[in-house]
């Protein structure tokens, strides 16, 4: 027998405050997919990706870190020229002159 992954791996329990209607709809969503609603609510959020001012504003920010291994990684496999025109990284020096708390 080979072992069984887990099918969650790397999630986070999060509690949300949502309306009633749109957890209904992710409700019936659900049973319409047969997909579970955390797997739907997941695959939503990932196409916030797909908003080009977004990804450019997460590639200004000053700690990148997090946001190039957490959020950015799947963006990697995108042609080059694509991934240059979300928008251009500035330095550290530039951000740091917009920074207010320095």
């Amino acid at each position: 027998m080979r072992p069984v992954k887990p099918k969650y791996e790397g999630s986070v329990k999060v509690e949300w405050k949502i309306s009633k209607r749109g957890r209904e709809i992710i409700a019936q969503y659900s049973k319409y997919t047969k997909y579970d609603e955390s797997e739907l609510v997941d695959m939503i959020l990932s196409q916030i990706l797909d908003d080009e001012e977004f990804v450019a504003w997460l590639k200004s920010r000053r700690y990148q870190q997090k946001i190039n291994e957490l959020i950015l990684k799947d963006l990697k496999g995108l042609p080059k020229e694509e991934i240059e025109s979300l928008g251009e990284v500035i330095s550290d020096e530039e951000a740091a002159k917009d920074c207010p708390f320095e």
